[in-house]
Order: structure tokens, then C-alpha cells, then sequence
């Protein structure tokens, strides 16, 4: 916005009138976007707007560079390109718009130079092209490594190191989707609580690389034994859980029986022999009536009567 003012301005003082009223105009588009990105809450409209404004500033530039009488020092400007396309449009689009931009200022420099015969020393137009390049590798670069720690950042929020499981904080918006799934479906919901049995045992008598094992081992067990339409949870320690959509509650229960009796199998070398077992307790419900906070509080009663009943069972009455 200040640089469209100022350089309108300026221009007008030195005959240019046409590229001062392309500023100017640029200049007012751009408080209008800015205005209006103030009052806007869709991501998806801020990109759009953002992709406006680079292709209009970046436009302006062009018409510029290609405006005879202009001073060399103009293709300072052309340093901008790559910073503000990966800030504004993200890594895809940013090398797409400082490719196409840069290729037109590259042709703009390179037809000055040529056409119109104006002297600029070999090492001038290199000095040129190289930074340019360097600003371009940089930007890129930057983005790059700012996607991937963005990734692992969202990774680390979303899932459990250990195991890779969703974890505690991914609850709520998996219920929700699978609440609607099941109300489009008209099935059932279930809620399956799993819990190791005497697994502080495990982890004092054998250690907690033994126990990191039978915690990774039963979590392969869930992962491989659940539907397509299951969602799998360590919800802290040894406490698991499945969210569910389920045409009817044999389904919920064969499935906790299955990995009840799997999770008996599982084998971990050690010179003392170690017996893995887990009590389950399951919540189901009709969409209409189910809430998250209801499912959990019932699994957990049911997951307790399992625990008191010994142990290595299944409860969902």
C-alpha cells in the first residue's frame, strides 16, 4: 500500500503517468484487500485473496520492468518475488508464481538489454540472475523445512509417540465423525475401553522397555484387528480405547473378544515367563442419544466390573 503511493507519487513528478496510475490503483486494491481480510474467517478466502493480490503486485512489477525510463535499480524488486509467493501461497503455488514471474522479468531484463540497447555490464545482468536464484533457493528452502516441522508438530498434537495411535486429544473430533457416519448409516455406536492388565507389575518386575514392548505389540493387535471404520486410541498408559460405527452389538463384541483372546497370544522373550491379558468394557448406543462424555463414563464402569470380575474379560451389560 505505501510503496504504491509513494512510488504513484514519484512518478507522476517524472512524466510517468501511466505506471503512476497503475500504482495508484494497485494501491487502493490492496487497502481494499487488506480491509477486508480484517473481516473475513475462511482460510479459503484469505488464500484466494492472497493469490489476487500477488498475481496484481507481481503485474505491476512486469509493467514496470517493461516501462522505459525507469531507473536500472528497479530490478531490486524482482528479490521480492519468491519471498512473497511462499509466505502468501504456500510451497506449491509460491514455486509456480516465482517461476512464471521470474521467467517474465528474466525476459523483460534480457530484452532491455538487447532491444534496447541498454548498457548494462556482463556482470550486472550476473549479479542479477544469481541473487535472484539464491532468494529463490532460499525461500524455497525455508518453506520447506517450515512444512515439515508444521507436519511433525501436528503429528506429535495428534498422535502417540510410542505406539502411532490417535491419541487422548483426537477423542472428540473422531466421535463427532463417527457419530454422523452412523446416524447416515443408521447404525450403532460403540465405545470399546481397554485396559492391560497388571501392567504396573510388568513394567517394575521386567522394566519399561519390556513394558514400551507390550504396549507397541498390543497396539499392532488393535490396529490389525479393527475394521475399516474403527478408530484406534491410547488414551494414556495402558489404557486404550476403539470409537465405532456398528450395524449391531454382536459386532463390538466379537471384535473385544477377539483382541481379548489375541492379546493372550502375545509372545515377549524374557527368561521369566510373562502372561499379557486386558478387561474391556463396552458403551453402545444409537446416534440420536449418544454424547461422548455418556460413552466414556459407561465403558469405564463396564471396563471396572471386568476388573473386579478377575480380570481378562469382556463387560458390555
Amino acid at each position: 500500500m505505501l510503496a504504491g503511493f509513494v512510488f504513484a507519487f514519484l512518478n507522476y513528478h517524472r512524466n510517468q503517468n501511466l505506471l503512476a496510475s497503475v500504482e495508484l490503483f494497485a494501491a487502493f486494491v490492496s487497502v481494499c484487500i487488506y480491509y477486508y481480510v480484517l473481516s473475513i474467517h475462511s482460510y479459503k478466502k484469505i488464500q484466494q485473496l492472497s493469490l489476487v493480490y500477488t498475481v496484481m503486485f507481481f503485474s505491476v512489477m512486469m509493467f514496470a520492468f517493461s516501462t522505459t525510463g525507469n531507473s536500472n535499480s528497479i530490478y531490486i524488486w524482482v528479490f521480492t518475488i519468491p519471498m512473497i509467493s511462499y509466505l502468501l501461497l504456500g510451497i506449491t503455488f509460491g514455486f509456480i508464481m516465482t517461476f512464471v514471474f521470474y521467467s517474465v522479468a528474466t525476459v523483460l531484463l534480457l530484452s532491455n538489454y538487447y532491444l534496447n540497447d541498454i548498457s548494462y555490464e556482463y556482470v550486472t545482468i550476473a549479479n542479477i540472475f544469481f541473487s535472484a536464484l539464491v532468494f529463490w533457493g532460499l525461500s524455497h528452502t525455508y518453506e520447506q523445512v517450515n512444512v515439515l516441522a508444521k507436519d511433525k508438530l501436528r503429528k506429535m498434537a495428534v498422535y502417540d509417540k510410542l505406539t502411532g495411535l490417535y491419541n487422548r486429544t483426537m477423542l472428540d473430533r473422531i466421535f463427532t465423525k463417527t457419530l454422523n457416519d452412523s446416524q447416515i448409516q443408521k447404525n450403532k455406536m460403540a465405545f470399546l475401553a481397554f485396559d492391560l492388565d497388571f501392567f504396573k507389575k510388568i513394567n517394575d518386575q521386567f522394566g519399561h522397555v519390556i513394558g514400551d514392548e507390550v504396549l507397541i505389540k498390543f497396539s499392532n493387535i488393535l490396529t490389525n484387528k479393527v475394521p475399516d471404520n474403527a478408530y484406534v486410541f491410547r488414551l494414556g498408559g495402558e489404557e486404550f480405547a476403539i470409537i465405532m460405527s456398528c450395524d449391531s452389538d454382536n459386532v463390538a463384541k466379537n471384535l473385544a473378544e477377539t483382541i481379548r483372546t489375541k492379546t493372550e497370544e502375545i509372545i515377549i522373550k524374557q527368561s521369566q515367563p510373562l502372561t499379557i491379558t486386558v478387561s474391556v468394557g463396552i458403551a453402545i448406543n444409537d446416534p440420536e442419544g449418544a454424547d461422548l462424555a455418556g460413552m466414556l463414563k459407561l465403558s469405564d464402569k463396564r471396563l471396572y466390573q471386568a476388573k473386579s470380575q478377575g480380570r481378562n474379560k469382556v463387560v458390555y451389560l
